[in-house]
């Protein structure tokens, strides 16, 4: 029970306490300096987004001298290799190649072959940057502690339980990365300083994940920004989607929260705290869940209908303590004001929530992934 109530909302109630020191992002001039960037698009079969995505890109405010953008294609059958090289043909700053492997780490590790220092960006296809992305980048980065940032992502047109699902994760990264350290980043777009790693391992799906853990466990700063806004245009049209989409996002970071276990003892105490919360929740909320379930039958079977009322009670309290915890992460809350969900689509996504981590467990051991997939519609 402990351990579902810290998860579900004690820890954000800890993080939020006032005693913690913030890292609060700086409210600072732009000072005209320019940071080297070099942003990776890997793509595969993505002629219906391509092209925007590269206007997108190339419309950033920012001098052209200092970024380069570097296009990899995983052997797209369709017409995506063709529309891609034929813009970066046409620009200096854009270059474009394709990758001898398909999957988005094969081909990211040959773009970070050709990288030679600065700030890496690796940004999704349907992702798009506000144009002062990069501007607010820098200001991150003028601290030399910090490893890696990633934009705020809204998803553009989410299912109302999408939407609060999104709402739950952007609070909590807000929260997190208030104290530095970030537990994720999002793939749609996010950076990282050069030489933080050489290249990702290769069995990695979630380098979203894996960047800010590397950057956290190394005592560097993860921070998810506020002000470095990307808009998300494909969400999962229905819930079957979403749910499957979901279940390969959790099984990805399980592997993430796996690989780094060993080195927990040498996190700084904060990324310790945050880091074995992620673990619990990921790894062991789904098997003490199911427990309960078992106890709750087998008293049920011995006691009577009388075990309701501790079964009830002890319900009553998580779901009171849930309500603290998502009061928290609703200060965090940097979305679009106007969706305010039902009650019953707040139940299924709660529902949903439940049922992805228990589902999530169990496919981890039966599902064999890669970092090469279907996209949601």
């Amino acid at each position: 029970m402990m351990a579902l109530a810290w998860t579900s909302s004690i820890y954000y109630l800890f993080l939020n306490r006032k005693d913690i020191p913030k890292n609060t992002e700086a409210d600072l001039p732009d000072s005209g300096e320019y940071l080297r960037y070099s942003i990776i698009i890997p793509c595969y079969r993505e002629e219906g987004f391509i092209l925007n995505k590269l206007e997108n890109t190339a419309c950033l405010d920012y001098a052209s001298d200092f970024f380069n953008v570097i296009v990899v294609d995983g052997g797209s059958e369709d017409g995506t290799g063709e529309i891609a090289r034929g813009f970066c043909e046409s620009r200096e700053n854009f270059s474009f190649f394709i990758s001898e492997k398909r999957g988005k780490i094969p081909q990211v590790n040959q773009a970070l072959d050709r990288i030679t220092g600065g700030i890496v960006m690796i940004t999704d296809v349907d992702g798009r940057l506000e144009r002062n992305a990069l501007r607010k980048l820098n200001l991150l980065y003028r601290d030399s502690e910090t490893g890696c940032a990633g934009a705020y992502v809204i998803p553009a047109d989410p299912l109302p339980e999408d939407g609060l699902f999104w709402q739950h994760q952007n609070g909590m990264r807000l929260l997190e990365s208030r104290l530095g350290h970030s537990s994720v980043m999002v793939a749609v777009a996010y950076t990282f300083r050069y030489g933080l790693f050489d290249q990702f391992p290769g069995d990695v799906i979630a380098d979203d994940v894996y960047t800010a853990f590397i950057s956290n466990t190394r005592g560097l700063k993860s921070l998810y920004s506020p002000t470095v806004r990307a808009t998300e245009l494909r969400s999962g049209s229905d819930r079957s989607g979403m749910f499957s989409h979901k279940l390969r996002k959790l099984n990805a970071n399980m592997r993430e929260l796996k690989r780094f276990l060993p080195e927990w003892r040498k996190m700084k105490p904060i990324w310790r705290l945050m880091f074995l919360t992620k673990f619990i929740q990921s790894w062991l909320v789904a098997p003490i869940l199911i427990l309960l379930a078992i106890f709750f039958i087998i008293s049920l079977v011995m006691a009577g209908w009388i075990s309701f009322i501790f079964w009830g009670g002890a319900a009553i309290g998580l779901l009171a303590i849930q309500a603290a915890g998502e009061s928290v992460l609703k200060q965090y809350n940097q979305d679009n004001a106007s969706f305010k969900p039902s009650r019953y689509q707040r139940f299924l996504y709660s529902l949903l929530f439940l049922m992805i981590l228990i589902g999530g467990f169990f496919r981890y051991f039966f599902v064999r992934q890669s970092s090469s997939y279907s996209k949601v519609n």
